[in-house]
């Protein structure tokens, strides 16, 4: 797998332990559909294709080009300026229309001479498509950030100075 985080690994000793138990993948999905733990909608087409590819990459089966579609955010197409907290400035990242856009947070002292809100905003707007893909990385790669003074609790990724010194 790549650098995208899959949110389904954490099914994969259980589906390894029932085909080492001699369930084949038809009793595997069948026990898929009744786990309270991946609360899937057996009626639902594309949640049962979702929990194939899911068996299958979990038993070496799938490629990871074909898990990784599933594994949100897939784009990060833009973002807007959210407001201040001690910890520095929050964004909010925009993904395509079908996944759920995401918060981020951008040190205080991320950026040299930038001291306000709209001056991080303005340097983060020249150069927008790489901030982009930073963002889709750190999404994946790094654990949510605490924020306080704000109505939501963490933050998906964080920019710091260290992704601007160069």
């Amino acid at each position: 797998m790549s650098w995208k985080r899959n949110p389904y690994e954490y099914l994969y000793g259980w589906i390894v332990g029932m085909r080492d138990e001699g369930f084949d993948h038809e009793q595997i999905m069948e026990a898929f559909k009744t786990c309270p733990t991946t609360k899937m909608d057996a009626n639902d087409q594309d949640q049962l294709k979702l929990a194939d590819v899911i068996i299958r990459h979990a038993l070496g089966q799938a490629s990871d080009q074909e898990i990784e579609m599933y594994c949100h955010p897939t784009e990060v197409i833009g973002f807007k300026q959210i407001g201040k907290c001690a910890e520095g400035y929050i964004f909010m990242a925009h993904t395509t229309e079908d996944e759920d856009d995401f918060h981020f947070l951008v040190e205080e002292d991320a950026i040299d001479g930038a001291s306000s809100l709209d001056e991080v905003r303005n340097v983060l707007m020249r150069f927008e498509e790489q901030v982009c893909r930073l963002l889709l990385y750190k999404s994946h790669t790094q654990s949510p950030y605490g924020v306080t003074g704000m109505s939501f609790q963490t933050a998906a990724a964080k920019l710091t100075w260290r992704d601007f010194s160069s």
